[in-house]
């Protein structure tokens, strides 16, 4: 959640060791990084008091910060509760309207070994200048003492401390255009973002099915512009990796001939269903080498920023029939081999022979098959008869007559069969 802008950070010590530790928690700013706070430690570049040229700063040119929480091992840390402030004491009116999103932007939450997120939009203002900001991450007292295995006598509490410099609104680029598709300018148009891609929006969603979004940059009244590569930020929730790609990734000169970059998408897989918040930053160098890193207030027009967002769809792998099936079939796959050298190597068997319970197969498809034909051979007597014999020829050809014997059809005329004949035996010629 945000605090109220404005307020005054609370006097803590410029020690970085101003609250009692939580040993295996980290916050880093990428992922599984401890360089913000280690072992509940906040380092001294975050911690309150640093001021001038030590505190950490963040450039005009980020326009959102993710900071990653995580806890080592097997434990889980519930969080009481996670707060930003902000204050602006040298400039009377907002320089930023910060938002916070990720999953600890509600509370209460949880940290354990898999990455959780707090993502702060700053959103600038024309106004320009430098903001203070800071989170305090609350954890309540019976939690810090059979997690964190620490009695703090109250409730744990951890800040740690920042400043974000915004510039002030600078002359938008005339004729600069951006598009999803070459000769368009469906991002910006003659420097405007249109309103369906400006930060805060997300109006504008790309399906989880598209592996990645190309964007065509120009200037579009003759001129040339220098453009420092693309900068990619968002809030990916851990779902999500995006890198950007193309030749434009590299910046260059732009001109009638669109510089093309590329964001590529790779999805996690998920239980859930995902939406991550994707921002680009361009910005317009005056360096004379194009590909050359530039920061905001070297550039002599406004940074375009533009947002969307990605969907990535629920991936939760293998069901449990699936599962076991899979594990059946490679069971099945590992004997069968195993039973394959034992026949070749102590029984001799060669060729097919080798296949365990060769027989049973072969009888298995012999029953089968004779099942089959002997179904269509029975259906094809019946019709023959139908149509050509009488009912005792019928019967005499099965093999049956009236009398209390049958007749062997394979038998000679000078065969000999014994018939009953009351109480014993005759013969019939």
């Amino acid at each position: 959640m945000t605090g109220q802008p404005g307020s005054s950070p609370p006097p803590v010590p410029a020690t970085g060791l101003d609250v009692p530790p939580c040993r295996g928690l980290t916050i880093g700013t990428s992922l599984h990084a401890s360089n913000v706070v280690d072992d509940g430690y906040t380092l001294a570049t975050w911690a309150f008091g640093r001021g001038g040229q030590e505190a950490m700063v963040v450039g005009g040119e980020d326009q959102v910060t993710t900071f990653f929480f995580e806890m080592a091992g097997d434990k889980s840390l519930p969080l009481k509760a996670v707060f930003l402030n902000s204050t602006h004491p040298d400039v009377s009116g907002e320089v930023i309207r910060p938002v916070l999103s990720g999953s600890l932007s509600q509370s209460p939450t949880t940290v354990d070994n898999s990455t959780a997120e707090l993502s702060v939009d700053y959103r600038c203002t024309p106004h320009g200048g430098n903001s203070i900001l800071w989170v305090t991450v609350i954890v309540d007292k019976d939690v810090a003492k059979s997690v964190c295995q620490r009695d703090s006598g109250g409730d744990l509490t951890i800040h740690f401390l920042w400043h974000k410099f915004c510039p002030k609104a600078r002359a938008k680029r005339k004729g600069l255009a951006v598009g999803t598709l070459p000769g368009t300018g469906n991002v910006v148009m003659d420097g405007e973002v249109l309103s369906s891609w400006e930060v805060g929006t997300q109006s504008v969603e790309v399906s989880a099915s598209m592996a990645s979004t190309t964007f065509y940059v120009s200037v579009t009244d003759g001129t040339t512009e220098a453009m420092a590569p693309p900068q990619l930020q968002g809030t990916f929730e851990g779902k999500l990796h995006a890198v950007v790609g193309g030749p434009g990734s590299h910046g260059g000169t732009l001109g009638e001939e669109p510089l093309v970059f590329t964001v590529n998408y790779f999805c996690a897989p998920s239980s859930r269903p995902s939406q991550s918040t994707m921002t680009v930053v361009l910005l317009l160098c005056n360096s004379s080498k194009p590909g050359e890193q530039c920061s905001s207030d070297q550039t002599k027009y406004e940074p375009v920023t533009f947002q969307w967002t990605k969907n990535c769809i629920a991936d939760p792998g293998m069901s449990g029939l699936t599962s076991f099936l899979a594990v059946v079939f490679v069971l099945s796959v590992l004997a069968c081999g195993l039973g394959c050298v034992y026949k070749w190597q102590y029984q001799g068997a060669r060729g097919m022979e080798i296949v365990p319970f060769i027989d049973t197969l072969r009888k298995c498809v012999y029953d089968f098959t004779d099942f089959l034909t002997l179904g269509r051979r029975s259906r094809e007597t019946v019709r023959y008869k139908q149509a050509y014999m009488s009912e005792e020829d019928a019967l005499a050809e099965a093999g049956e007559v009236q009398g209390g014997y049958s007749v062997d059809a394979s038998l000679d005329d000078d065969d000999v069969l014994q018939v009953p004949q009351g109480g014993g035996y005759g013969t019939l010629n």
